[in-house]
């Protein structure tokens, strides 16, 4: 209902608490919402106020307040003076500051004020003791000193605060007093100008989510994790998105970081990952595309619960045999790579649903042929897309779509089959945007143990074949000269 011309009327109702005008063309408040004296919620979020009445100031009992999406340049500053406000949405507005003594509003435990013109933060933020959220993404700011008069701790001064976001600016530093805020849980400092991050990061024991992607970093702190990989630093820490920077090099720490269930390294410089991330037995996805990585340490057999591993636009010749332990690995992308043959442990990955070699691939499974390596004698895993050319990467013009930012897979629950669906032909899926597959939510029961139609028996034979790869033996890689390893530009 458009409330453009009617919304006075609502203003009478002077016992209302709960008042919700969004998305309505409302162009401006009445002076009457003054009466309004028991309102506790007020949503004037994607309206056409410009200005808000002086007279809010009465609502004394307001705790929630959205003005979100509006054309509101300033506010009046008779704002600070409900105290007894929990929440403050002001995204959108563009806003260019804040209100000088917002540190008043004490209750105030969620604040967002993303989506502004904002240069600079009030130094009275820091008194705001009760924040639990703090948003200001997508403003203008390159530094979050909030004073220089102010003492260096202003944002760790804030100590209850869970969730902090600042993405989307222009900072080129965190400051070191933000390892005070040792109640953080989640932190997203993306599309900013990091060099560096704070050397104690690892001291926000409680961070459950940590977002530094698109920035210019090189490295990541070493007390993200410990040496010791028994005794973690960041033991809650369980998202890593560390996508488009400049990552030379991967802590071996982070094999301390066992509450990891999702790591994203895209497009950066890695030449190697550290074999102590095999110990992270939780982690489900892992995409490493876009780097300059030859190889795979033999620990990634440890990271059994992996679902998605993305290893696409890499210069990986060969994998190794460990990947056979991936027991619930569905999806593995190893798009425009070297590599010659697959490791005959592929056969063994019964929970694998797709499987992608190249980009132009029609089919998300592909029927694998069984050959021997005339070098070391070792049974592999071949089809009509390998080996990987050169040629072929040339070729392949279009940008690779990797799943930047959280994985695109969607799989439908492992529902109970019925024999009719033992019928449905095997190896339809659907590809979208993303190269990695949707499969249908009834799947044959047979699709477990087969690779594209092809039914894999659990006979002594193949217990036999496989045996040697899972107790020690050493294989004899096959490798390129590396010579022929050329160098690549990453943006």
């Amino acid at each position: 209902m458009n409330l453009q011309r009617n919304v006075k009327p609502l203003f009478r109702c002077r016992k209302l608490k709960i008042l919700s005008l969004s998305e309505n063309e409302v162009i401006r408040l009445p002076s009457d919402i003054a009466h309004l004296t028991y309102l506790e919620e007020l949503n004037l979020k994607g309206n056409d106020v410009s200005d808000l009445p002086e007279e809010i100031k009465n609502c004394i009992q307001l705790k929630i307040l959205d003005l979100s999406s509006n054309p509101i340049t300033r506010l009046p500053q008779t704002i600070t003076q409900l105290t007894s406000m929990t929440s403050l949405g002001l995204n959108d507005i563009s806003l260019t500051q804040m209100p000088h003594d917002i540190g008043h509003l004490r209750n105030l435990r969620s604040l967002e004020v993303r989506e502004n013109l904002l240069r600079t933060v009030p130094p009275s933020i820091s008194e705001l003791n009760q924040l639990r959220r703090l948003d200001l993404g997508h403003n203008e700011l390159d530094d979050l000193t909030l004073s220089p008069s102010f003492q260096p701790n202003e944002i760790g001064m804030l100590e209850n605060l869970e969730e902090l976001y600042v993405d989307q600016n222009d900072l080129e530093a965190l400051p070191e007093s933000i390892i005070q805020c040792r109640s953080l849980e989640q932190l997203d400092v993306s599309e900013n100008k990091l060099m560096v991050l704070p050397d104690e990061i690892g001291d926000l024991e409680k961070l459950d989510d940590l977002t530094v992607a698109q920035n210019c970093l090189q490295v990541l702190p070493s007390s993200i994790g410990n040496n010791d990989i028994v005794t973690g630093r960041l033991k809650k820490l369980s998202i890593l998105k560390a996508d488009r920077n400049a990552i030379t090099q991967l802590t071996p720490a982070i094999g301390s970081c066992h509450a990891l269930t999702e790591i994203y390294l895209t497009e950066n410089l890695l030449t190697e990952i550290p074999s102590s991330l095999g110990n992270l037995k939780s982690l489900r996805t892992l995409n490493l595309d876009k780097n300059q990585l030859k190889e795979l340490p033999p620990t990634i057999g440890g990271c059994t619960s992996l679902s998605v591993l993305s290893l696409r636009d890499n210069l990986i010749e060969q994998l190794p045999l460990e990947i056979g332990r991936l027991e619930n690995l569905r999806v593995l992308d190893v798009c425009n790579n070297r590599l010659n043959y697959l490791p005959f442990t592929v056969n063994v990955l019964f929970k694998l649903r797709a499987l992608w070699l190249s980009e132009n691939q029609s089919q998300a499974m592909l029927k694998l042929q069984t050959e021997q390596d005339p070098r070391t004698g070792i049974k592999v895993l071949t089809c009509y897309l390998l080996p990987q050319s050169n040629s072929q990467l040339v070729e392949q013009a279009p940008p690779s779509r990797s799943f930047i930012g959280g994985p695109k897979v969607h799989f439908g629950s492992d529902l109970e089959e019925t024999h009719e669906d033992e019928e449905n032909e095997l190896g339809q899926f659907s590809r979208h945007d993303t190269p990695h597959p949707k499969p249908h939510s009834h799947a044959p029961k047979f699709k477990k143990q087969s690779i594209d139609g092809h039914i894999i028996h659990h006979d002594d034979d193949v217990n036999r074949e496989l045996e040697p790869f899972f107790s020690g033996f050493i294989a004899v890689c096959c490798l390129q000269d590396p010579s022929e390893v050329c160098a690549r530009h990453f943006p």
